[in-house]
């Protein structure tokens, strides 16, 4: 879960590739991706589909990630051997993507992913500088402990008695 050990690296691990070959072979699945900006107001539509395997929607999430496409819904489905995921994306101003060259790096990217049957396509991350909040900025104010307000409070009140909790001495 944090990070360390990507699905992606644990797949390309020979030992189970001849028994996966067998299998991979009785099911010839052609991948297919649709891209339509037409069904949804506010978001692009991307189907995925093609032949199932672990790490398959890892992969798919991975790349769209790493091509700075936020992933506003999904549908993720599988029948029998075939999976379909469509995924409703938007761009990092949360409008559709309407750029013929990022939904062509779109099309190539995923359509790399499922093609390769043995490995998830471990997609380069882009780091992004960290952003200065309010927060960062602040200067931190120092905050009195809190025995040394009561300890004020005594002092200014000696003849205040402290209220019983319901004991009988």
């Amino acid at each position: 879960m944090a990070g360390e050990i990507l699905p992606s690296d644990r797949m390309g691990d020979t030992h189970h590739v001849t028994a996966r070959t067998n299998r991979v072979d009785i099911f010839k699945s052609p991948p297919s991706i649709i891209i339509d900006n037409e069904a949804s107001q506010h978001a692009t539509i991307i189907e995925a589909s093609g032949l199932d395997r672990p790490g398959l929607l890892h992969a798919l999430t991975r790349s769209l990630f790493s091509l700075n496409v936020t992933i506003v819904s999904a549908r993720v489905a599988t029948f029998g051997e075939r999976a379909v995921d469509v995924f409703y994306v938007q761009d990092l101003t949360g409008t559709k993507l309407t750029r013929k060259s990022k939904l062509t790096a779109i099309y190539e990217t995923l359509k790399s992913v499922l093609n390769n049957p043995y490995l998830a396509v471990k997609a380069p991350l882009h780091k992004t500088p960290a952003r200065k909040t309010a927060m960062n900025k602040a200067k931190p104010h120092k905050i009195a402990p809190r025995e040394t307000k009561s300890r004020k409070k005594r002092a200014k009140h000696p003849t205040r008695k402290r209220a019983s909790r319901g004991r009988v001495r």
